[in-house]
């Protein structure tokens, strides 16, 4: 070993300084050792597209500043000082970048331009523009280099890559004091080795390169860092919960303001609401109440507190309202109640009810009610029933009135028109009958006064009864003529007639009127039969005739007669049937359940 690599030796075993930290995928000059065929730089005019042909340049011709163009993987990229390593396929080589206007990172495929430099262990490249075009495949490291300065001498350590340290502890060492172990040796240049290069400590591994601390400065900018970081973050935390502090006071006190009108609201609402508001316990017993009940029943809050609400109540309403309040109070509120309560002054007060529970730490502690005045509302109400029950016995006053008009006075003033026409016809022939035709005539016109003055008295027609049913049917016949008589057939069953009650044989006596009167002015009807039966448990009324008949499905239009005999059958109760066909006569049955 000659004298400068034995007094680097020395100073090496005293103490080196780190300058600077690199991860090198080293492989300077190891393509070359391998005897890869290198097309050597014929000129300078040539661009140098590979990194072994840079790091072949003798150092003069470095110093020329080739132009240089290389494509290849980032391995390593310094952000502080804008060096990278960058591996092509044939050698690594440092790039210094003056200018890096994107941030590289390991596995960036780049496209670099630039010039050939003097590096500080090896050429290297300057370069002038740098492109990423994608990337790549990161190539294998074998060993791993840290740069090391001792006195005024620079020399590269390497270990091998798996005994290398962490990248998160290298921050830590840069410009630390370090005490390093290793085998020293000097780098050969030039193609064939001809020249010596720099010199370079082997390491075995990352335990040969010791960290003694770093330099007094270090330390004492650190502290003082340190030390303004801890004030600075003081001062911060101390303004923020000085300004925390004051904004939740001032919301604080918002809030606390809020509450008060909201409260303030609250009160001047219950205090002056229409209704009464009130809360009892679970006893019954009034706990809070406002001045409604003041205004509606009279009594003061005073007088009112402690006291049930069923005390409220008239005497015959107590017992309902004691009920209603143990429903609230086993929580059945979901209703309205209605009972009439005593004023004061002793008057009738309907008040309507409606209650919600009121919860305390998670369970039932009493009830809230609102009670509203209804009583002009029911008394309204029961108007309007009274009024509605007085409109429809009217309506049905009045229906009934023009039924019976229509199915007594009417009819019989038909019949009298009848027998007249009848007396007409027979002058001229036959006047021996004429006194009695006429008396006849005469007295059915009494009758008809009668029945017209019994209406306008308010009285109904005299009602007859069940065994008086076929004479009453027989004479309506007869009041149609004796040439309509002598077609009249009667099949009336006694014991049938025996089960009516008098309201039935009324109403099917006027049934059987108005049957008759169809017959006789539409019909033309030679043969007319009415019958009365039991069927099956059933008094079964019967009218049928032979006339020209009608299209019962398609009536012309519906007139009052047959509207009536179906009103007056289901008053009793009956199933009514109209049965007719044009040119076969018409048929009317009523079924009466006994």
């Amino acid at each position: 070993m000659s004298g400068e690599q034995s007094l680097l030796s020395d100073r090496l075993k005293r103490k080196c300084r780190i300058l600077i930290i690199t991860v090198a995928f080293a492989s300077v000059g190891s393509n070359v050792s391998k005897g890869q065929n290198i097309e050597p730089v014929s000129s300078t005019s040539n661009i140098l597209t590979q990194a072994v042909q840079i790091l072949n340049l003798p150092r003069e011709s470095v110093l020329k500043s080739f132009p240089a163009r290389i494509q290849g993987i980032v391995t390593c990229f310094d952000e502080r000082s804008a060096v990278f390593f960058v591996q092509d396929q044939s050698a690594g080589i440092y790039i210094q970048a003056l200018s890096v206007t994107n941030q590289l990172t390991a596995g960036d495929r780049v496209d670099i331009s630039g010039v050939t430099g003097s590096g500080l262990f090896a050429p290297m490249i300057d370069a002038t523009t740098v492109a990423v075009t994608g990337r790549g495949r990161l190539p294998d490291p074998r060993l791993a280099a840290i740069a090391l300065r001792a006195g005024d001498h620079h020399f590269q350590a390497y270990v091998p890559k798996n005994s290398w340290l962490s990248s998160a502890w290298w921050p830590h060492v840069t410009g630390s004091l370090v005490k390093v172990t290793g085998i020293w040796i000097r780098e050969t240049e030039g193609v064939h080795g001809t020249r010596p290069g720099g010199p370079m400590l082997l390491m075995q591994s990352s335990k040969d390169l010791f960290v003694k601390g770093p330099p007094p400065s270090k330390k004492s900018f650190f502290l003082i860092w340190t030390i303004a970081g801890v004030l600075l973050v003081f001062l911060l935390v101390y303004s923020w919960t000085v300004f925390v502090r004051k904004r939740i006071e001032k919301r604080t006190s918002s809030i606390r303001m809020q509450a008060l009108a909201i409260e303030e609201r609250f009160r001047d609402l219950f205090e002056n609401a229409n209704d009464i508001i009130y809360t009892h316990d679970l006893s019954g017993r009034i706990t809070s109440i406002n001045q409604g009940v003041e205004r509606i029943l009279g009594f003061s809050c005073d007088e009112i507190l402690g006291r049930s609400i069923a005390a409220l109540a008239a005497p015959r309403e107590r017992g309902r309202v004691e009920e209603f309040i143990e429903d609230c109070i086993r929580g059945n509120t979901a209703r309205e109640f209605q009972f009439e309560a005593t004023a004061k002054s002793g008057d009738r007060v309907n008040l309507e009810i409606t209650t919600r529970m009121q919860h305390q730490n998670g369970s039932v502690s009493g009830v809230q009610g609102i009670a509203r005045d209804v009583t002009t509302k029911r008394n309204a109400e029961e108007a309007l029933r009274r009024s509605e029950k007085q409109l429809r016995q009217s309506s049905e006053a009045q229906e009934r009135l023009a039924r019976d008009l229509h199915d007594n006075v009417i009819q019989s003033i038909y019949a009298v028109g009848l027998n007249l026409d009848d007396c007409r016809r027979t002058i001229g022939s036959d006047i021996s009958h004429i006194d009695t035709r006429l008396a006849k005539v005469v007295a059915q016109l009494n009758a008809v006064i009668r029945d017209i003055r019994d209406f306008l008295s308010g009285l109904r027609p005299q009602s007859i009864t069940g065994a008086e049913i076929e004479p009453a049917l027989r004479s309506i016949a007869t009041s149609f003529g004796d040439s309509f008589l002598k077609c009249v057939r009667f099949s009336i069953d006694p014991e049938a007639a025996e089960h009516l009650t008098s309201k039935q044989a009324t109403q099917l006596l006027h049934i059987a009127r108005e049957a008759i009167s169809n017959s006789v002015r539409h019909a033309a009807a030679e043969n007319t039969e009415l019958s009365l039966i039991i069927i099956d448990g059933s008094i079964t009324f019967e009218i049928r005739d032979d006339g020209v008949g009608f299209n019962s499905g398609k009536p012309k239009h519906e007139g009052s007669g047959l509207r009536n005999m179906a009103d007056r059958a289901r008053e009793l109760g009956a199933s009514f049937k109209l049965e007719s066909q044009p040119g076969k006569g018409t048929r009317v049955s009523l079924e009466i359940p006994t």
